[in-house]
C-alpha cells in the first residue's frame, strides 16, 4: 500500500464507528437492544502533530427507532 494512501486513510476525521450501547451508557439502559451496537459518526484517526487532538465540532443526540 502506498504511503500516501495509508496517510490519508489514517488522518483525523469523522468516521463511522461501532458503539456498544451498554458500554457507552451503562446507567441508562432499561431495555434490551438488538443489535447491541450501533454505527455512529465519531472523531477517529491519527493527528500528524502530537499537540493536536481529534475532537468534535458538534454533538447531538440521535434517536434510534
Amino acid at each position: 500500500i502506498p504511503f500516501m494512501e495509508v496517510y490519508k486513510k489514517s488522518a483525523c476525521k469523522t468516521r463511522e464507528v461501532l458503539v456498544d450501547i451498554i458500554q457507552e451508557y451503562p446507567d441508562e439502559i432499561e431495555h434490551t437492544y438488538i443489535p447491541s451496537c450501533v454505527v455512529l459518526m465519531r472523531c477517529a484517526g491519527c493527528c500528524n502533530d502530537e499537540a493536536l487532538e481529534c475532537v468534535p465540532t458538534e454533538t447531538r443526540n440521535v434517536t434510534m427507532e
